[in-house]
């Protein structure tokens, strides 16, 4: 089949580019158009709310006042926010609003690993789901096994408000690029050759 170059807008290229070039292949042709005012490609403004599409994100934190002050730096850059405590009750209310993405503390009250348990039912649930550990455990171990275990980085606390809020967008950016070239892959094989 003849090999077709994959078309992207994206906005901050040196971080969405390796995650392009991870979905895509390192052998995949690709060309890249660099947008600088993203108002006229018809994409969100990066420093404001979310337009397309509002974004939910899962936030599971034992402190509360940690849960609420970073619930609110995420819906300050536009995403709706479904903030939980415990294990158990995320685990229903995902089962009520699915999230688009899942921020997980390790230990959660009197489990030491409830986010690590929280992660693998999240993921047999929906193995797609893009995960990030937020956590004061900093030893490599606990890294290595958080990756390990599906999620998509493993940042420690404390960690700035203003990069959490960052971070997810740029997730939410690589997931954006993953649906494209799904699409733009299912345009090509089913499109007739000429």
């Amino acid at each position: 089949p003849p090999r077709v170059a994959h078309r992207f807008i994206f906005l901050q290229a040196h971080e969405d580019l390796a995650g392009l070039r991870t979905l895509v292949g390192p052998h995949e042709p690709l060309l890249v158009h660099l947008i600088h005012d993203p108002r006229a490609a018809g994409v969100a403004d990066p420093e404001g709310p979310l337009e397309q599409r509002s974004r939910a994100a899962l936030l599971v934190e034992d402190d509360p006042d940690q849960r609420a002050n970073m619930a609110d730096a995420l819906k300050r850059r536009g995403f709706a926010v479904n903030t939980y405590g415990s294990r158990g009750d995320a685990l229903s209310g995902c089962a009520e609003q699915p999230p688009d993405i899942a921020i997980l503390d390790i230990m959660l009250g009197d489990e030491v690993d409830g986010g690590f348990d929280l992660c693998r039912a999240l993921l047999a649930q929906r193995p797609d789901l893009p995960i990030i550990f937020l956590t004061s455990r900093s030893d490599d171990i606990d890294r290595i096994s958080g990756l390990r275990l599906g999620a998509w980085d493993y940042q420690t606390k404390p960690i700035s408000l203003a990069f959490l809020a960052e971070r997810v967008g740029s997730l939410f950016r690589i997931m954006d690029l993953k649906e494209t070239v799904s699409k733009t892959s299912s345009e090509t094989t089913s499109a007739p050759e000429q």
